[in-house]
């Protein structure tokens, strides 16, 4: 099996179970996280965030700000996190 294949088998077992539909949209906390992109981090983890808490955007670690400022806008015009 391909990883692809993994993948989609995964997000199938993941969608059957989803049971977090009835989460309002914008963020229950009002807050985005800004990440680089390490696949080591899981930011909701790391700050005790659950789904339906955060946005969460990660971005290259090539100190790209206008592309951190462009997630963060979209964040907080999309979501009305702070």
């Amino acid at each position: 099996m391909s990883v692809i294949d993994e993948l989609v088998e995964a997000n199938a077992r993941y969608a059957d179970g989803f049971d977090k539909g009835g989460l309002a949209m914008p963020p229950g906390r009002h807050v985005a996280v800004v990440t680089c992109m390490d696949a080591r981090l899981v930011p909701a983890r790391m700050l005790g965030l659950k789904e339906g808490m955060r946005t969460s955007s990660a971005t290259p670690a090539d100190g790209s700000r206008t592309r951190c400022a462009r997630s963060s806008s979209l964040s907080a015009c999309w979501a009305r996190t702070r």
